[in-house]
C-alpha cells in the first residue's frame, strides 16, 4: 500500500476563518490593542499564521525557547546541533548563563543557549537577527570568556588529591546563526557555513579549545531555494523559511518535522497569548533594528571622520603645493619681466639694424644709379668709338682702292 504522502494540514492544522480568528481577538480591549499596534505586513503575517496559511518565524525568541527548550526537548536541540557540525551530538547538561563576565549595552543576539555536551565540551548556540560589526574579534572574547569560566569552574574544584591540569580543559564551541549576516559574509557568498580552522605552518598538532561555526541563513535561503537534500538543508530550510511551498516540500522529504509544526500549530488555540508573543518578539525585532542602525551609523560616522582626516591632510598638502607654485610664479614673472627687457633691447637692436640696412640699400641704390649713367656713358663711348672706326675701315679703303687704280696706271702713290 502506497505511503500518503502528508499535506499542509498535517503540519500547519486545518485553517481557520479570518473573521473567527479578528472577533477572538476582539474579545479582550488589551489583546486587539496589541494587535492593532502592529505594522500591517505584521499583522498579515500574524493572521496568515492563525489561519493556517502559513508557518510561524521559529527564530523569534520566545516561539525558538518554546520548540527548543532543552529541558523539554533535548532530542530537538540535539538533531539541530548535529546537522549543523556533521556530528552526533549528545547534551549532558544546559548550563546557566550566570557568571558570564562580557558585558554588552543592547543586543542584536535573538536566542542564547548554553550547553555542556557529552564529550565536556561547551557548546553556545546564538541566534542574531543582524550580523554584528567587528565579528570576529567579538566571538573572540565571546570564547575567551567561556574558556575562563570552565577555567575558574575546574580550579575551585581541585584540591590536593585532585590537582589543576590543563588536560581537564575542555573545547569551546560557538556556532552563531545570522538571519542577516553581516558584510564579511555576504562577500563570500554563495557560501553559508563559515568554520573556523586552525593549523600551524610546521604542521605540529596542537589541541586548540576555541571552535567557531557561523552561518548565514540569509545567503543559504538566497542560494538553496528548498533545494532539501541533506539533514543540515533540513534544518536550516524549518529555521529560515516560513512559506507554506517550503514547508511541505520539507515534511514531504523529512517526515520527522510533522511533530515540531504540530507543537508549533498548538499556538493557533490561543491567539491572545500568540499576539502578547507576537508583540514581545517585534519589540526585540524593532531594538535589534535600531541597534543597528546605531551601529551602521558609527560606522558611516567613522567612515566620514576618516575621509574627513584625509580631505584635511589633501587640503593641506594642496596648501603646500599652492605655496611652491606661488614662488614658481614670482620666478616665472621675474623671469618674465628679464625676458621682456632682453626683447626691448634687442627689439631697439633690430630697429637700428634695420635703419642701417635701409641706409646701405639706399647707399646701395645710388651706387647702382650712378653705375648705370656710367654704363650708359661707357655704351655711347663704344659707339662712338665703333662708328670712328668704321669711318676708318673707310677711309682706308678708299685709300687702298685709290693706290690700286694708281698702281694700274703706273702712278706711284704718293707717299711710296
Amino acid at each position: 500500500m502506497e505511503k500518503k504522502k502528508p499535506t499542509l494540514i498535517d503540519a500547519l492544522g486545518a485553517p481557520t476563518d479570518r473573521h473567527e480568528i479578528l472577533e477572538a481577538l476582539k474579545q479582550s480591549p488589551d489583546v486587539w490593542d496589541v494587535f492593532s499596534g502592529f505594522p500591517p505586513e505584521k499583522q498579515e503575517e500574524f493572521l496568515d499564521f492563525m489561519m493556517g496559511n502559513r508557518g510561524l518565524n521559529i527564530l523569534y525568541n520566545v516561539f525558538f525557547k518554546s520548540v527548543f527548550n532543552p529541558e523539554i526537548y533535548k532530542d530537538r536541540l540535539e538533531a539541530l546541533l548535529s546537522a549543523l557540525l556533521g556530528k552526533k551530538v549528545i547534551i549532558r547538561e544546559v548550563l546557566p548563563k550566570e557568571g558570564i563576565q562580557l558585558s554588552e549595552k543592547g543586543s542584536f543576539v535573538v536566542m542564547d543557549i548554553l550547553v555542556e555536551l557529552e564529550d565536556g565540551t561547551i557548546f553556545n548556540l546564538e541566534i542574531q537577527k543582524v550580523g554584528y560589526l567587528f565579528p570576529g574579534q567579538r566571538t573572540s572574547c565571546y570564547i575567551s570568556d567561556l574558556i575562563m569560566r570552565q577555567y575558574n569552574k575546574l580550579h575551585a574544584l581541585s584540591d590536593k588529591n585532585h590537582p589543576f591540569n590543563y588536560n581537564k580543559m575542555k573545547p569551546v564551541h560557538i556556532l552563531v546563526l545570522m538571519q542577516d549576516s553581516s558584510a564579511e559574509f555576504k562577500a563570500v557568498a554563495p557560501h553559508y557555513m563559515h568554520r573556523r580552522e586552525v593549523k600551524y605552518t610546521s604542521g605540529v598538532k596542537v589541541t586548540d579549545l576555541e571552535n567557531v561555526t557561523y552561518v548565514s541563513l540569509d545567503t543559504f535561503h538566497d542560494v538553496v531555494q528548498n533545494n532539501i537534500d541533506s539533514d543540515l538543508h533540513a534544518w536550516l530550510t524549518f529555521l529560515c523559511n516560513d512559506d507554506p511551498e517550503a514547508i511541505l516540500k520539507l515534511i514531504t522529504r523529512y517526515p520527522s518535522f510533522i511533530p515540531i509544526y504540530r507543537d508549533i500549530a498548538m499556538f493557533r488555540k490561543h491567539p491572545k497569548e500568540v499576539a502578547y508573543m507576537y508583540s514581545e518578539a517585534l519589540r526585540e525585532m524593532d531594538r535589534n533594528t535600531e541597534l543597528f542602525m546605531v551601529s551602521e551609523a558609527r560606522k558611516q560616522l567613522e567612515i566620514l571622520t576618516k575621509e574627513t582626516e584625509t580631505l584635511i591632510k589633501e587640503k593641506e598638502a594642496l596648501a603646500e603645493v599652492a605655496v611652491a607654485l606661488t614662488k614658481e610664479i614670482e620666478v616665472l614673472a621675474e623671469e618674465t619681466d628679464n625676458l621682456t627687457k632682453e626683447r626691448d633691447a634687442a627689439t631697439k637692436e633690430r630697429d637700428a639694424a634695420t635703419k642701417e640696412r635701409d641706409a646701405a640699400a639706399k647707399e646701395r641704390d645710388a651706387a647702382a644709379k650712378e653705375r648705370d649713367a656710367a654704363a650708359k656713358e661707357r655704351d655711347a663711348a663704344a659707339k662712338e668709338r665703333d662708328a670712328a672706326a668704321k669711318e676708318r675701315d673707310a677711309i682706308q679703303s678708299e685709300n687702298q682702292a685709290l693706290k690700286s687704280l694708281l698702281e694700274s696706271h703706273h702712278i706711284p702713290y704718293p707717299g711710296n
